[in-house]
């Protein structure tokens, strides 16, 4: 799957990542996003909540969708790396 294709509604359907809600937020388990997202989340903050798993609570590492939405957003609008050598290249040409 594609990064930057994110958006709630396919997160909200994706089977194989848990969300849950806390205090108004949602939030996306890290574990899952980053197994299928290919560690595109290892560095976004995340928070630890108390969820159901199985039966009993347990506490796992999740990540809130206004800061999987910046994430995304900062990959979409960053420069690539060849533009940004391109820009240090003709910025030192000598005419």
């Amino acid at each position: 799957m594609e990064l930057l294709d994110i958006t709630l509604e396919l997160l909200l359907g994706l089977p194989e990542i848990h969300n849950t809600n806390h205090n108004g937020i949602k939030y996306f388990c890290a574990e899952d996003i980053n197994r299928v997202y290919d560690d595109g989340f290892q560095f976004t903050p995340a928070k630890m909540l108390a969820v159901p798993r199985d039966g009993i609570m347990q506490e796992i590492l999740f990540i809130s969708w206004a800061d999987i939405s910046e994430q995304v957003e900062h990959i979409r609008t960053k420069p690539s790396f060849s533009a940004a050598i391109d820009k240090i290249l003709k910025a030192g040409k000598k005419y």
